[in-house]
């Protein structure tokens, strides 16, 4: 059962940086957001998020059709977590 939850939010996260992609491209590009500076703030960061879960998850998933085991299964996904959190920490926080 969690395994396909995770998987559902893999294909709507697929969807969403589809969405928001476009929406970064015209900020960035074409100056939509122009008068909307927080909305603009708002897309990346949730751009940088739902990237990150879906690039990560990805990884996990295939890290894990090596069968290590499951105590390196817990291992990987906890690293993979972690490493995502410091990453959207100091990229979408910090910078």
């Amino acid at each position: 059962m969690k395994e396909s939850i995770l998987w559902l939010f893999q294909i709507v996260t697929g969807i969403l940086i589809f969405v928001l992609l476009g929406l970064h491209i015209s900020a960035q590009h074409l100056g939509t957001f122009g008068s909307f500076p927080d909305l603009s703030s708002f897309a990346y960061k949730t751009l940088l998020f739902v990237a990150l879960y879906h690039g990560l998850f990805g990884l996990r998933s295939v890290l894990l059709e090596i069968n290590l085991g499951r105590g390196a299964e817990k291992a990987i996904s906890w690293l993979l977590f972690l490493g995502g959190l410091v990453f959207f920490i100091y990229y979408g926080i910090m910078a």
